[in-house]
């Protein structure tokens, strides 16, 4: 049975780079050389709270993660310059979102998006192969058993992530058994 895990108090568990933080802050992180073994990171939603605290989260731990895309249905002059600050596409717009997922090669998924628009970027991320995240209950309220059906078929963990507090803790904490 695939295992949705909380995250409280707890966080993504990846491994630490070589790399000196000291050289990564001007560095993007897709397709960097010097970045390998960073844990990319999708933002959809990504000027909302939960999006705006994996950005602080980021920003905290530059020699674990890195932003590979940032994805916002408005408030595009903030994605804009978050999308600068960490040398990231930033994708715009209705259907952000999924262009995101398409568009973007990252390890995790972040759906901190409103309502059910979180629901075919999940799919899309599950079907491209790549481990999700869920900051919204509505994708697990309207389609939970088709989400975790397809999850589980490609061998992917879906997490859930039920505050922005929960984000801000530690993220070398194991978060799984």
């Amino acid at each position: 049975m695939l295992k949705i895990i909380y995250y409280f108090a707890r966080a993504i568990p990846f491994p630490l780079s070589a790399v000196p933080v000291s050289s990564l802050s001007s560095l993007p992180c897709v397709g960097h050389e010097s970045r390998r073994g960073l844990k990319r990171i999708l933002i959809l939603g990504a000027t909302g709270s939960i999006g705006t605290s994996a950005c602080d989260v980021v920003r905290t731990h530059p020699s674990d993660f890195c932003i590979a895309g940032l994805a916002v249905r408005s408030n595009r002059e903030r994605a804009e310059a978050l999308g600068r600050e960490f040398g990231a596409p930033v994708f715009c717009g209705e259907d952000a979102a999924e262009r995101a997922v398409a568009e973007t090669d990252a390890d995790l998924v972040l759906v901190s998006t409103v309502g059910l628009s979180g629901l075919a970027p999940t799919l899309a991320a599950i079907e491209k192969g790549i481990d999700v995240a869920l900051a919204t209950k509505e994708v697990m309220v309207a389609a939970g058993e088709l989400v975790c059906a397809r999850a589980e078929a490609k061998g992917l963990r879906l997490r859930a992530c039920p505050t922005a507090w929960a984000l801000r803790q530690p993220m070398r904490r194991a978060c799984s058994p």
